[in-house]
């Protein structure tokens, strides 16, 4: 997980008084038609690239933790990135190279994904 267990991270929300709000959404995501790589920006400049994801697409008005995965074809290993509270990138990494996926169309892959939010 990208920011720690999640029973760590609902005991936490229970210590502050926040997990009757909680939510865990899971949702089986289609890789975009054009995918663009990651780059990183030089601060405070943020990363451009990716396949950017909102806390929208899971029901929820943001995202504490967010889970990514192997697709289904198991050609890519999806690893999200948090940009703010409601938007995260996500990195398709090619898994017979271990290198990000180029320029290229990802939307015959399909990964599942988890979210922990509000």
């Amino acid at each position: 997980m990208a920011n720690g267990s999640v029973s760590s991270i609902v005991k936490a929300l229970f210590d502050i008084g926040l997990a009757p709000q909680v939510k865990l959404s899971a949702i089986n995501w289609l890789g975009p038609s054009t995918y663009a790589p990651v780059v990183v920006g030089t601060p405070p400049a943020l990363a451009t690239g990716g396949d950017v994801i909102t806390a929208a697409a899971f029901g929820l008005k943001t995202i504490e933790t967010l889970e990514g995965g192997v697709t289904w074809d198991g050609n890519y290993l999806v690893v999200p990135t948090r940009r703010n509270a409601t938007t995260w990138v996500l990195t398709w990494i090619v898994i017979a190279t271990g290198l990000q996926a180029g320029a290229i169309t990802l939307n015959t892959s399909t990964v599942r994904l988890s979210a922990i939010g509000l």
